[in-house]
């Protein structure tokens, strides 16, 4: 199943609940990465200076890479594939003893290392019901603002540097919206963790917008902001 990217927001949601529970997202064409170094130079930087040191700051460290085009492609969607390899760099995450193999993700894939260590940390069962029984977990999909917070302040918090907020405090920060229905008590708990302490930022209705689709300058900035925030170590 494909689906097209640049769907409306109203379609967005709708797909939401699906893209959580089967693992099908909305998918875009393969994006593998750039060969490149720490000198890596970026030829399509924003002119937004918050923008531009957050992109810098992941490509030198090697967090996050050019595309197979040779460009960062600041615009475009990140995809889940590509977020599991900069959430594996930045915070050196290692597979746990026993770690879950996924049916799209074969030895050699790119995004093999970077799923296995990352699994952990996807709450998939805290995103709906039965999410965590499928073998597919969908590399190429679009990065969404849920899958975003849930694995990045499941990290901190499983490192003691973030603890949750209850479950009032994040009624109150997510609201009562079809989408964050769908979530888990936990997985609600996770996505206003990272709301309420600025990691991931709230749309620009004030709402949280989950389903809303992660862009790759957005996603260098939320690691950059979690990096610097939570004094996480610099990758060399």
């Amino acid at each position: 199943m494909t689906c097209a990217g640049g769907l409306p927001l109203v379609a967005r949601v709708a797909l939401l609940s699906a893209a959580l529970c089967s693992g099908i997202g909305v998918i875009t064409h393969g994006a593998p990465v750039f060969a490149q170094s720490s000198s890596t130079v970026v030829p399509d930087l924003p002119a937004d200076a918050d923008s531009k040191l957050a992109i810098s700051n992941m490509v030198r460290q090697g967090v996050m890479h050019l595309r197979a085009t040779g460009n960062f492609s600041p615009s475009e969607p990140s995809t889940l594939g590509e977020y599991l390899i900069s959430l594996q760099q930045l915070f050196q995450l290692t597979p746990p003893q026993n770690p879950q193999h996924f049916t799209d993700i074969p030895p050699g894939s790119p995004y093999y290392a970077a799923a296995e260590a990352a699994a952990p940390y996807l709450n998939r069962q805290a995103m709906c019901k039965g999410c965590a029984l499928s073998t597919n977990l969908y590399p190429d999909q679009h990065l969404t603002r849920a899958q975003t917070s849930v694995a990045l302040v499941s990290i901190l918090n499983a490192r003691g540097a973030l603890p949750l907020v209850d479950e009032a405090t994040a009624n109150q920060v997510l609201g009562d919206t079809e989408d964050v229905r769908r979530l888990s008590p936990h997985a609600r708990r996770l996505v206003a963790t990272g709301i309420s302490e600025n990691i991931v930022l709230p749309s620009a209705t004030l709402k949280a917008d989950l389903s809303s689709i992660e862009t790759r300058a957005s996603t260098a900035a939320i690691l950059n902001r979690a990096q610097t925030r939570f004094q996480v170590p610099e990758v060399h």
